[in-house]
């Protein structure tokens, strides 16, 4: 390979000794600069001076002598060897107009000094001398009706000279006696002999092949060579069919033909180079003898441009192949794979032996073009391949079904029932592809580099439009122009799915009938909510785009021109979730990064957009292409999306930040894109262009800034070459020395808090602070289930370790052995301790600055910690407490918004440890009152941040809500949670019909609504009502919700109305016309004093405990053990204190401050139960479905005692099993909460006067 490269095309080139000549440029149409470059081993080391006169491309180029020539279409310039000058210019003689053109290139006879040969348009041979410039003899054609020259060739025997016209006839003159020795017919008026050559190891003529006199001939108008003995009047000794590739019926696209052939000299060996973008060498056998040669070797490439480009995963068959084979499939109807560490390892997937099948069809017979345009060598080829899908997981290799297999079977073989038994062992086909205008997708042994034994075809019938391949190797997925997707088994070959699923006429019929009943607007709400797409429905209406098959083959992802993303069901076929981006745009690909579960789709609007599977929502937009966006990639890391669109730009856009970070400007448009697995290389194909560029991600080895960048930065580049030209320096850039930029030298903040106004985390490892909260569970488990055994004792004449200590041993002394009966603990040195842990306390205290002491803190490792904190003494006075001192520690810490997180563990911990010796001391409580303080002030202050972040506006309350129900209209049940953000507290009924209430606290409406008054009275009303519709509450019940702008009050609807008649928005203070009250959270009495005072229920918000769902245990609350000797006994919390008594009951150890409660259930004894929640939503979701498990419960205790019990009982939900799926169903509460508000709303019972 040369550098630096031409700056445009090569137009001819010629080599000679060390040096290699190239010809580009064509000055004709004037918009082109034209030029001669000389190289040596790949670099230029000079140039040939043009004459300005020169308007003509270059043809050819000969070296002869001391003479550099250059043939152009009228004129013939000459150089000299030795200085590179110009010597002069030969113009043919001029007859009639265009006549005087050379149409058969120049040539030299040896022996004659500086002489050369021109060949005419009007079959003229002029002869020249070069030294003199005058022209000497001019060889007329055999006839005038003989054409234009098409082709010279010398022969090794001197003076003989082969001619070939354009009309066919092939000549052997004797340029000396300028007589015709010998004439054939070698060609016709299509197709001309082009090029010309003789044998000379006096080999090959004759019956045995032991004469001389043999030529070959060859057109560029088809792939066949033929061979001739010229002795006895000459005959054709034998044709080479399909050499090369015959010209294609898209010649423009798809070239064929032989450009030039010849023999290598004194050898049986001749060399063919083709329009197809081949080079080939032939040998001929002499035993057994044979007139035609078979191959000997080749090397080759797509013949036409590059249509898609696909790299093999990494690491298929060891680290050594990892990034190294690259897939293309071209508009010449084949598939390759290219190495890119070794180019003789390059190979064209096998379709079969085509020249085998051209035989049998006749294609073969005489010329390939007899036969018209039915009978070429391309009909036998799969069509032009469009899209590659790969997975190397079940590849077996050069093994995979050992033998002869049928190739592309468009239906299963029943005779072919071991096919799937015997690649179960061996592997199956491990690519699949998409092919123009055909209904069947192929199948492929990437091992065995061949075709495969399947072809799939669509449900529809109509033609390919994309594939996929599951991770494992195992499902095809088809998609179609007409809208069907198939999945078929790549082992056995058998169609497996569709999508949407097939119905049966019975599920069709169930189908129409459920749709017929969907009429009412309440039951097409219901149907929606618990299926929103229907079975056998949710097919595209336009062609499929792309497809994708998720890592776990949970998810079939598909894209439409009809602006749909539908998530497919991969088991069922059912459509489970839907995009919708129509009319405002049409999706033409997807791309998918199974690292980070994000896929790409391109859009016919310029865009890039970015979904995340696992929410379904679009998570990046980039813009900013012109015109078609015809392929796109995402980087090995998933940090970049590299595309290619119509405007000749590549572009590369950076993830997290969303920035256009790099951009490069090609000549022609890039067609295909392809990321290697390792991130080392970019493969890239253009428009027209035979080749693939292979680009070094610069990132690997040296520093890329993702700023964002213009489009007036793109850069124009020609494209690398294999000697790295125009590769933009990337190698040479990883040994430069860094630019110095003015953006990357500026001083990075300090890492321990950016700003005081900035509540920071510490830098201290999750790890050791989690370790700190969970360390007594820790050494729980960690606790050795059985006392460790004592050593068996050793043989009677080996000395025992574990025994009695021999003679010679020395008898550790009675202090020794005290020392070693010493405990582990009271080994630790008292005085070091007092300085580094108590004296750091002190020290800190005494100064005001507890730094040093957090410092010192956060350097100890879990354990020790827990030690330190542990030893923490009251002492007499405030000086020496240290309790008190650690409490004003942290608080200065929690005032200074540094270690936001160890503050909160390491407090979690003081008091779990501390709690009893708290509470009996004043000082102690009064101190942790200014830190629960301080942890309330930071608390209000972070959520009205991140309430302005999230669209809502800043509540400077501790905003909840409180919701309960009753059905027997027994005394209600009341709870306010002091703390923001805190979980809710649930109650339920038991199956005899007692008293029921929920109640949950939240700061905002999880839906994302206004966390001010409108906004959450409008939610209060829906949940009354819904509960009310659900037949969970009649005549009785309330919800209550925190005032947001003022965390004093809360509201609640007054007790003289019925749940499903609140409606009124305003509150109640001066009027008893409205249905909610304002009351006083201190002691729970109505702001208007007019106010009906309701049952009691107000009282019920103290003494609650924070809790969540783990299903581990329930708890039972039994009432009867706070009544007093003044209560009445009626089984309801009617106080605070009963209401204090069951909120401990959440908890296991109640001096213990925890995040999250022990126990997410409580059981009241005749009366219900009590649970956690979050959320409104979820609420009323645990108040719906709590009362149905409830009875699916009954029913099988029932079942249970009628049938005497089972084997094993019945089987309750794990501990695992209950966390893990109330975390999956807990992100779905929007969904029938949804419905659940639009039934109400559609209902004429009930009426929300709020406007949200």
């Amino acid at each position: 390979m040369t550098r630096p490269q031409t700056p445009f095309e090569i137009t001819a080139t010629y080599s000679w000794r060390k040096k290699v000549f190239a010809a580009w440029g064509d000055a004709s149409n004037g918009t082109s600069h034209q030029g001669i470059w000389i190289f040596e081993r790949g670099r230029k080391v000079g140039q040939l001076e043009l004459p300005s006169d020169l308007q003509q491309p270059i043809r050819q180029i000969l070296v002869f002598g001391a003479w550099i020539v250059a043939c152009a279409k009228t004129r013939i310039e000459v150089w000299t060897m030795a200085t590179l000058e110009h010597y002069t210019t030969l113009y043919t003689m001029a007859t009639r107009k265009g006549d005087n053109e050379i149409t058969g290139g120049i040539c030299t006879m040896p022996t004659y000094l500086n002489k050369i040969f021109a060949g005419r348009r009007d079959g003229w041979v002029e002869i020249w001398n070069v030294s003199t410039g005058k022209l000497i003899y001019t060889l007329l054609p055999p006839s005038s009706s003989c054409g234009a020259v098409t082709c010279m060739q010398p022969s090794h025997a001197l003076s003989l000279m082969a001619i070939s016209y354009a009309q066919g006839p092939l000549v052997i003159r004797n340029i000396l006696t300028d007589k015709i020795l010998l004439q054939v017919n070698a060609g016709a008026e299509d197709a001309p002999v082009t090029s010309i050559s003789f044998r000379t190891d006096g080999m090959g003529a004759g019956q045995d092949g032991r004469k001389d006199g043999v030529m070959a001939t060859a057109t560029n108008t088809s792939g066949d060579i033929t061979f001739w003995d010229l002795n006895d009047g000459g005959r054709v000794m034998g044709i080479l069919r399909s050499a090369h590739n015959p010209p294609s019926r898209d010649g423009t696209n798809v070239r064929g033909g032989v450009s030039k052939v010849e023999f290598l000299a004194g050898q049986p060996v001749i060399v063919t180079s083709g329009r197809d973008n081949s080079l080939k060498t032939w040998i001929f056998d002499q035993t057994p003898f044979s007139p035609v040669p078979r191959m000997l070797h080749t090397r080759s490439g797509h013949a036409a441009p590059v249509t898609c480009l696909r790299f093999l995963p990494s690491d298929f068959d060891g680290a050594e192949a990892g990034n190294k084979w690259l897939l293309s499939g071209g508009q010449d109807k084949s598939l390759w794979g290219w190495s890119l560490r070794r180019d003789g390892q390059s190979t064209e997937l096998s379709q079969g032996n085509i020249r085998k099948k051209a035989k049998k069809h006749g294609i073969l017979a005489t010329s390939a073009l007899a036969h018209g345009p039915t009978t070429t060598l391309e009909d036998l080829k799969a069509p032009e391949i469009t899209c590659i899908a790969c997975s190397l997981n079940r590849d077996g290799g050069m093994g995979a079904l050992p033998g002869k297999q049928p190739l592309w079977q468009k239906s299963r073989d029943p005779k072919k029932s071991l096919d799937a038994e015997i690649s179960g062992m061996t592997g199956w086909e491990s690519v699949v592809t998409a092919h123009k205008d055909d209904s069947f997708a192929r199948t492929w042994f990437w091992g065995r580099k061949r075709a495969g034994r399947w072809a799939f075809q669509t449900g529809d019938g109509t033609n390919v439009s994309t594939v996929t391949m599951s991770s494992c190797g195992t499902f095809a997925v088809v998609g179609s122009v007409g809208g069907s997707i198939d999945m078929f088994n790549l082992q056995s070959g058998l169609h497996r799915q569709r999508f949407p699923s097939k119905l049966t006429p019975a599920q069709a019929r169930q189908v129409k009938m459920q749709q017929a009943r969907q009429a009412d607007t309440v039951l097409q709400l219901q149907a929606r909510a618990s299926s929103k797409f229907l079975p056998g429905t949710g097919k595209h209406v336009k062609a499929v785009t792309g497809l994708i098959v998720d890592s776990m083959n949970h998810l079939v992802i598909s894209c439409s021109l009809d602006g749909r993303v539908k998530f497919w069901e991969f088991l069922t076929g059912n459509l489970v979730h839907e995009i919708n981006w129509a009319p405002m745009t049409a999706i033409t690909g997807c791309r998918y990064h199974p690292g980070n579960d994000l896929i790409a789709f391109s859009c016919d609007d310029g865009s890039i957009r970015v979904v995340d599977i696992e929410t379904k929502q679009t998570i990046r937009e980039f813009s900013g292409c012109q015109g078609k966006i015809n392929d796109f990639t995402f980087s090995n890391d998933g940090r970049w999306i590299v595309a290619a669109s119509q405007d000749s730009i590549i572009r590369v856009w950076d993830l997290p930040t969303s920035h256009l970070i790099d951009a490069i400007r090609l000549e022609r448009p890039c067609t295909a894109l392809a990321f290697s697995a390792t991130g080392e290389y970019l493969a890239s194909a253009s428009e027209g262009e035979l080749g693939v560029n292979i680009w070094n991600n610069k990132s690997l080895f040296t520093h890329v800034p993702t700023k964002q960048i213009s489009e007036s930065a793109v850069a124009q580049v020609s494209g690398p070459t294999a000697s790295g030209e125009g590769g933009q320096g990337l190698l040479e850039a990883a040994f430069e020395d860094d630019v110095v930029n003015d953006e990357d030298q500026v001083t990075a903040p300090s890492l321990d808090q950016l700003s005081a106004d900035m509540t920071t985390l510490s830098l201290v490892p999750r790890s050791r602070w989690q370790t700190l909260l969970h360390l007594d569970l820790i050494k729980k488990r960690n606790k050795p289930k059985e006392a460790p055994k004592a050593p068996e004792k050793a043989p009677f004449f080996l000395p025992s370790t574990t025994g009695t200590p021999s003679s010679n041993q020395n008898v550790p002394d009675a202090k020794s052995n005290e020392n070693q009966n010493e405990s582990r603990l009271t080994k630790f040195d008292q005085g070091r301790m007092e300085q580094a842990f108590t004296g750091s306390l002190r020290a800190s205290a005494t100064s005001g600055n507890y730094d040093d002491f957090i410092e010192h803190l956060k350097a100890l490792p879990p354990a020790t910690a827990d030690l330190e904190l542990r030893s923490l003494s009251s002492g007499q006075d405030d000086q020496s407490n240290e309790l008190l001192q650690f409490i004003r520690a942290l608080t200065s810490r929690l005032r200074a918004r540094r270690d936001y997180e160890l503050t909160q563990a390491w407090m979690t911990v003081f008091l779990r440890l501390h709690f009893d010796l708290i509470i009996e001391s004043d000082t102690l409580m009064s101190a942790l009152g200014e830190w629960k303080q301080s942890q309330a002030k930071e608390c209000e202050r972070l959520d009205g941040l991140v309430g302005y972040c999230g669209g809502v506006p800043k509540s400077p309350s501790h905003s909840g809500t409180i919701f309960e129900y009753y059905i027997t209209g027994l005394v209600a049940i009341h709870r306010h949670v002091e703390q923001e953000s805190s979980p809710a507290i649930s109650y339920l009924t038991d199956t005899r019909g007692a008293e029921k209430a929920f109640y949950i606290t939240t700061p905002r409406n999880s839906l994302g609504l206004d966390a001010g008054i409108s906004c959450i009275l409008h939610t209060f009303i829906n949940a009354l009502h819904i509960l009310h519709y659900n037949g969970l509450l009649d005549a009785y019940g309330h919800l209550s919700v925190r005032n947001p702008d003022n965390s004093s009050t809360f509201f609640m609807a007054r007790g003289s109305i019925a749940p499903a008649l609140v409606c009124k928005p305003l509150i109640l203070r001066v009027s008893t016309s409205q249905d909610i009250v304002e009351y006083l959270v201190a002691d729970a009495s109505p702001i208007d004093p007019n106010a009906p005072q309701g049952v009691g229920r107000q009282y019920i918000w103290r003494g609650s405990w924070k809790s969540a769902t783990s299903g581990e245990s329930v708890p039972v609350f039994d009432i009867s053990g706070s009544y007093t000797s003044n209560d009445t006994h009626d089984f309801l919390v009617t106080n605070v204190r009963r209401g204090a008594a069951l909120a401990a009951k959440f908890s296991d150890d109640s001096s213990r401050l925890t995040d999250l409660p022990d126990h997410p259930v409580v059981l009241m004894q005749s009366h219900g139960f009590a649970g956690c929640t979050t959320s409104i939503e979820s609420v009323v979701y645990q108040a719906i479905y709590t009362q149905r498990n409830a009875q699916v419960l009954s029913s099988a205790l029932n079942l249970e005692h009628a049938y005497g019990g089972g084997k094993d009982g019945i089987v309750f939900l794990t501990p695992q099993e209950a966390r893990e799926s109330y975390a999956t169903i807990s992100g779905t509460f929007e969904r029938p909460w949804s419905l659940w508000v639009r039934e109400v709303e559609v209902s004429p019972l009930y009426k929300n006067e709020v406007n949200p």
